[in-house]
Formats: structure tokens, sequence, C-alpha cells
């Protein structure tokens, strides 16, 4: 049955609905200025440039994860949107104290961004080991030189919380992270349009959206392909089966998004309209159908990868012809 995904999502998307992705709440928690011009669902759109799947063997978290690394995409959405910004990290991990200076000079001005942290070392979370290898966006507001406490905002539902500085060096220091260039990285808006030029983001986000879908194609059969031919059992490989079903319900909210930045910013209804659509639907009901067999089933053959992959390059393909 077809979810009939039509222009009435853009109300949806537009009151509240809450994005999956922890750097796009934390550059947002960052700005009120930001926040107040430009959508949760079209920022979450831009700095993961949603059109595009990578895989990684044998990890959980990223089985089907953006192709965009995160730490670079907000840079490009930040680029392609005219935000002024900041951005800075240290290349090892030795370079704490640089570091801490650092980000006081520029707490000085307003919140800042850590991210890529390592989840796993965050202190203030509860069984945080579990998380270890996860890459994870935080706001820093403020510095208190007499406790040696930072004042932190973290959108995972955490809320505010006040920690020693030195007790958050392991997590930012992004030691064992795939993400990221280097340990300590910092960002920090300076300044937001008052006018997004929607236009402008468009052509800037195109470069990255071909070579988003030309590396999918080239992996489609070396890293989709086997993947989709993996025999999975739910008591054999936990961790997989539940990453699976996870990386599957974050990519339905990432579709969406990608739904509504094609309707808000491609600005045309026509045919192609109406078919990157239906192919964003065909995407979401082949999740859904996986998720449902991930309920219901003890061992998988998790064949709809393949297809949801080939769903999606086709999307790229068509909609980098109107970009």
């Amino acid at each position: 049955m077809k979810l009939r995904i039509e222009k009435n999502i853009l109300p949806f998307l537009e009151s509240g609905f809450r994005v999956s992705g922890c750097h796009t709440q934390a550059l947002l928690s960052s700005s009120i200025d930001l926040k107040s011009k430009i959508p949760p669902f079209l920022m979450e759109a831009c700095t993961t440039v949603p059109f595009g799947i990578s895989h990684v063997e044998s990890d959980p978290n990223r089985l089907l994860d953006c192709v965009t690394d995160p730490d670079i995409g907000l840079n490009i959405a930040c680029s392609a949107l005219g935000i002024k910004y900041q951005y800075k990290y240290f290349k090892t991990g030795d370079q704490s104290a640089r570091a801490i200076k650092e980000l006081c000079g520029l707490l000085k001005n307003g919140p800042a961004i850590l991210g890529p942290v390592n989840m796993g070392y965050i202190p203030y979370l509860r069984n945080s080991q579990q998380f270890i290898g996860i890459d994870h966006y935080i706001v820093v507001e403020y510095f208190n030189p007499d406790t040696d406490e930072v004042t932190i905002i973290d959108p995972e539902r955490v809320g505010s919380v006040r920690v020693k500085i030195n007790n958050l060096i392991p997590a930012w220091a992004a030691i064992g992270l795939r993400e990221g260039k280097g340990s300590y990285t910092i960002r920090q808006i300076i300044e937001v349009p008052d006018k997004i030029n929607w236009k402008q983001c468009l052509s800037a986000l195109a470069p990255e959206l071909h070579n988003n879908i030309d590396r999918m194609q080239r992996e489609l059969i070396d890293n989709f392909g086997i993947f989709s031919k993996t025999t999975l059992i739910k008591n054999q490989h936990r961790s997989l089966w539940i990453g699976l079903e996870f990386c599957l319900k974050t990519r339905i909210r990432r579709i969406l998004c990608c739904c509504g930045f094609i309707l808000k910013l491609l600005n045309r209804d026509d045919a192609i309209i109406a078919q990157l659509l239906g192919l964003a639907e065909d995407a979401i009901l082949i999740c859904q159908k996986l998720i449902k067999r991930l309920s219901i089933e003890n061992a998988i053959i998790p064949s709809q990868v393949y297809e949801l992959v080939n769903t999606e390059i086709e999307f790229g393909i068509i909609l980098r012809k109107v970009i």
C-alpha cells in the first residue's frame, strides 16, 4: 500500500518533527537565530545530504549510514546556506590543554559545538560503554573557571548538565571514531544571513549529491550486495539485528526530510516531483517490510537492503538532473 507522500507532508515536518541527527540538533541548539530561520528537517537534509547510503561491514551502528560524514556535512551545509562559522580540530589527542584554551576563548562569544565526540566516554551518560565508537555532538554553553565545569546541552534527550572539563576530554578526543578529521573538534556559529538563498544552497549541495550517488554505485556490489546476501540469526547476531532495525528507522526519518527538502526547495509541480516522491515512498516501504521481518522472524537474509540502495540510486540520478 502506498504511503501517498504529498505536499501535506510539509506541515507535518514543519510542526516540530524531531530529526534523527544529533549533529543537526546540536547545530540548531547552539544558535537561536539559526533555529528561527531554518526548519530542522531542512537542516538535516543539508547536513547529511540524505541522498545516499554507505555501509560499514559488521558495524551495527553503520549498516545503513549516510554517505557524507556529519562532520563534513555540517561544514558543507553552513557554507551552502551562507552561514559564517568557526571550525577547528587538532590532529592528535594529546592537545587537550590547547583545545580547552581555544574553547574558553570561543565561549566568550556564545555557545560552541563539540563533535564528533566518542559517545562511549561521555561522563554523564549511564552505561555509556555500550556506545563506544559512536559519534555524537553536544553544545557547550558556559565554562566556569572557579569550578572547572562546563555547562552542556546534549540533544540526545539529556538536557542541560554540568561536567568537569577534564572529565570530558576522553570523549572529546574522539579516539577510535571513523568520523571527523581529528581530536577536539570545535564549531561556532558566527553569523546567519537575514534571508537564506535556497537557490544558491541547492547549487552548492549539487556536487556532494553527485559524489554520493557515484560512490553508492561503486559500492553496490562489493558492500551492499554482500551484506544483502548474509544470513543474520537473531540469537547469534544480536547487535547486528538491533543495529539494522535502528538504521532502518533512522533511514525512514531521513527520507521524510529529503521529501520535505524536495517539496520546499525545488518549487515545481511536475512529473519529476511525482517520480521522486514515488521512489521515496518505495524506499520507505522497503524499510518497513524489513523492519517487520526483524520483528517476527528469527533468521533473515536482508535482501531488501540491495533493493533499497538501488531505489535510492535511482532517486539520486533523477534528482541530480534537476539540482
